[in-house]
């Protein structure tokens, strides 16, 4: 079957969107809220896990002290120069 949008192109006439929707009426938005309030005490705090332990730091910032060029740790740790500067600079 097909279907005519309003700029009068032929498109299939499934919605674009999830049917019927994933997170509608009250009850689910109290479970997500709930989830939401939790993720601290669990320990859960988001975002992405950190590339630079606290060894790789304590390195890199050695081998910064002695002279060695930013562009050198970050090549031979493995991570971006935008990455050690960021961690270099956080307790400097």
């Amino acid at each position: 079957m097909v279907c005519t949008t309003r700029t009068g192109r032929e498109s299939s006439c499934s919605p674009s969107w999830p049917w019927p929707p994933r997170w509608s009426g009250r009850a689910s938005g109290r479970r997500r809220w709930r989830g939401w309030t939790l993720r601290p005490r669990k320990g859960n705090h988001g975002g992405r896990p950190s590339v630079v332990d606290d060894d790789k730091l304590a390195m890199a910032r050695a081998r910064h002290a002695k002279g060695e060029s930013v562009t050198a740790i970050a090549k031979a740790l493995g991570v971006s120069r935008a990455t050690l500067y960021r961690h270099i600079g956080e307790s400097a």
